[in-house]
Order: structure tokens, then sequence, then C-alpha cells
């Protein structure tokens, strides 16, 4: 998704948290580590 697209759900607050372990991961931090380096920062 666009940064476009994205304004309009995080100015209307409609995002919620990662919840990690739902989808499979044992932290925040391991959701981190599996994308690739520099993508999240």
């Amino acid at each position: 998704m666009s940064i476009e697209d994205e304004y309009a759900y995080i100015v209307n607050e409609r995002l919620a948290p990662v919840d990690f372990k739902a989808a499979g991961y044992p932290n925040l931090q391991a959701v981190y580590d599996a994308y690739i380096p520099g993508v999240n920062s």
C-alpha cells in the first residue's frame, strides 16, 4: 500500500498494534528481524 493510501487510515486512527503472537512471532523484535534490512528504518 502506498503512503498516499495509508495516510487516510493513519489520520483517522484506523490502525491497530501488531499482534506479534497471533502472527506467529515470539516478540516484536522478531517481526522487525523478519523484514529485509533497511525496510523498517
